[in-house]
């Protein structure tokens, strides 16, 4: 099925009676609505308005959507420019530029089959303003499979999250991230969170992101919950907080998770609350009597903090919880107010080794070529 060319607006202008919520989009009203298709071609599509979705698909595969506005889409929570229930195949979403009045621009679950989304020179942006959500919304759940390449998208002005994306239940997740711009401009909002839990895999991958700007909360999040398995690099990348709260980049294995990541040569400036760099792990809620597992290389980072700041680089063990870390080569800016550039943390029952450890903590610092 193709179209192409085609202008709809103020469509839908009706919410559904039913079936169109936070957990199921079947019912969902929308310009386009499709089920059940396959090989489904959108070019030049333009929408502007409508109370609903712009794009509304469930059980799609093969999708490509190219060069298309969509603009003002929805006006509630659970309302997107593109929400889609399983995208399968090989699918696209490129040259397009999405600007929802609702909740998000792209919001997607897969929850069987396997997928792969390529996502390039597309911008999705403003969502500062109630009901406010995240840019790119994508989760895998069930046993779904799923890959994402972004691109070169731009995220601007969004007011929670610009890409997040989360692999639940027993699904696999892949996420790449690069050359890519996340704006907050003079708004609050976060840039990229990417987790996993239960039973999931994460692999992921953010890499030669010129600008990632960010106010009010982590900028880059990687965070693996329960029993799932994360893995992935977050490198070369300009990341600016300006002076709010919150770390450059933060990762967290949690509860019984694991985690291997390695953070390298980025630049990471404007924290003023937390931490320039951040990776921990920690079981301590009772729930779960496994221990979390962290394997982190930090290594030529630069980090710019304030007075204000706890310090530049901060990796621990809280609880039932191991990290191996190996912190070298980076260059810090400011000591913020602990007074060291590097401040890792064991809390009894957690157990950290820092590599090339020398004595103590500024020993080792030094000796890591920091």
């Amino acid at each position: 099925i193709g179209l192409a060319n085609i202008a709809l607006n103020n469509t839908p202008t009706s919410n559904a009676a039913s079936t169109c919520d936070g957990l199921t989009n079947t019912g969902c009203n929308a310009a386009i609505y499709a089920s059940s298709v396959t090989d489904l071609t959108l070019a030049n599509i333009d929408t502007q308005g409508g109370v609903q979705n712009a794009i509304n698909g469930v059980n799609i595969t093969n999708l490509s959507l190219t060069g298309s506005t969509l603009l003002d889409c929805g006006n509630e929570v659970s309302e997107a420019c593109i929400r889609i229930t399983n995208l399968l195949g090989t699918s696209q979403i490129t040259g397009s530029e999405l600007k929802p009045n609702g909740e998000r621009g792209l919001d997607m679950l897969n929850n069987t089959g396997s997928g792969t989304l390529t996502l390039q020179n597309t911008t999705v942006r403003d969502t500062q303003v109630s009901p406010g959500g995240n840019g790119f919304h994508i989760i895998t759940a069930g046993s779904a499979t799923l890959t994402v390449n972004a691109t070169s998208v731009t995220a601007r002005r969004i007011g929670v999250i610009g890409l997040f994306a989360s692999a639940r239940d027993t699904s696999s997740l892949t996420v790449k991230v690069v050359t890519s711009v996340f704006d907050v401009e003079a708004g609050i909002g976060r840039a990229i969170s990417l987790t996993s839990d239960n039973s999931a895999t994460l692999r992921f991958l953010v890499q030669n992101n010129s600008t990632i700007n960010a106010r009010g909360g982590i900028a880059v999040n990687t965070v693996a919950f329960g029993s799932s398995n994360a893995q992935g690099r977050i490198t070369n990348n300009t990341i600016n907080l300006n002076n709010g709260v919150g770390s450059g980049v933060s990762a967290t294995a949690s509860d019984q998770a694991t985690m291997v990541i390695q953070i390298d040569n980025n630049t990471v400036s404007g924290i003023n609350n937390d931490f320039g760099v951040f990776a921990e792990a920690a079981n301590t809620s009772g729930t779960f009597s496994g221990r979390a597992q962290l394997d982190a290389i930090i290594n030529n980072n630069t980090t710019t903090v304030t007075a204000n700041a706890n310090s530049d680089f901060r990796t621990g063990a809280r609880g039932l919880a191991d990290t191996c870390a190996y912190v070298h080569n980076n260059i810090a800016s400011g000591l913020g107010a602990l007074g060291f550039a590097y401040s890792p943390r064991t809390v009894p029952a957690g157990v950290q080794e820092l590599q090339n450890f020398n004595t103590n903590v500024p020993g080792t610092w030094n000796t890591n070529n920091n």
